[in-house]
């Protein structure tokens, strides 16, 4: 039990992996929140000028529902 531990050339590759591996994971879960809260900032911009005109979005849909109902009264005939 007098022994030292004395590491293999493996065992330290593999040590050095492993943090190497840890380090790269925490920077890209840090990447991914920076990058996320960057997003909302940018989302939080473009839906300020979605409110200041909401009839830019609305007409779209009415008239694809306009269209579908004409359809439907077609086939009814």
């Amino acid at each position: 039990m007098d022994e030292q531990f004395a590491p293999t050339l493996m065992e330290q590759i593999l040590h050095y992996g492993l943090l190497l591996g840890a380090v790269f994971q925490l920077i890209c879960i840090a990447a991914i929140f920076t990058s996320k809260s960057s997003y909302n900032s940018k989302k939080m911009d473009d839906s300020d000028g979605e409110d200041a005109s909401p009839g830019n979005a609305s007409p779209v849909k009415q008239a694809h529902g306009h269209r579908r109902n004409k359809h439907e009264r077609k086939k009814r005939r």
